[in-house]
């Protein structure tokens, strides 16, 4: 009986802490048709962002504040596509067009970042911080 109280005191504890949030480029991805995914725990649960924000590598890397999007709320969101504000949430800069051959980053409230570029025909893929720091020079 000891154990089995134990056990459930720890899955409560277990579940109940704040994991990192995991964003990740959905595949099939486009400059045009970009979503990013949203996973809150270990479970790939939904999760609140509390704040969006996407910019280029460039400016990120030069610690300027110039954003391609930034939404703030606090609802729940398995996916976000890029420009279509989710419900729960406020565009607070609204969406600019994304370039073909452009390095971009998103990141969160939790500074969760995702780094990723398109190529010439607009299809996007994640890369690496390291990778964005060398396209962008710094």
């Amino acid at each position: 009986m000891q154990f089995k109280r134990f056990l459930t005191a720890g899955a409560l504890l277990f579940l109940g802490c704040q994991r990192p949030r995991d964003l990740s480029i959905v595949p099939g991805s486009t400059v045009v048709d970009l979503r990013i995914s949203v996973s809150q725990s270990i479970f790939h649960l939904a999760g609140p962002l509390g704040v969006l924000v996407v910019q280029t590598c460039d400016t990120w890397a030069r610690g300027v504040h110039e954003f391609y999007w930034e939404i703030e709320g606090k609802e729940s969101v398995r996916e976000v596509h890029y420009g279509s504000v989710p419900p729960g949430y406020t565009e607070v800069a609204p969406a600019r067009s994304l370039e073909p051959s452009g390095c971009f980053v998103a990141f969160d409230g939790a500074a969760a970042g995702l780094f990723f570029v398109s190529d010439s025909i607009g299809r996007i893929g994640a890369v690496t911080e390291s990778v964005a720091r060398r396209m962008t020079g710094r």
